[in-house]
């Protein structure tokens, strides 16, 4: 059970990383001004701070 939790988390974290790779983009960011990049930066935020205040705590708690 504990490993199933791990690989969950593990999941979750790595598409996460990928929302932050994403901000890196070029493609994406040569126009900070436009709709796309304000959307997507908000929806990295929110899981930015899922990520930090749910998924590391109860990562910590279930070990």
């Amino acid at each position: 059970m504990l490993m199933q939790t791990h690989v969950s988390y593990l999941a979750s974290f790595l598409a996460i990383s990928y929302f932050q790779i994403g901000l890196l983009s070029l493609t994406l960011s040569a126009d900070p001004a436009s709709l796309e990049y304000g959307i997507y930066l908000s929806i990295a935020e929110v899981f930015q701070l899922v990520e930090l205040f749910v998924l590391g705590p109860r990562l910590i708690l279930g070990v």
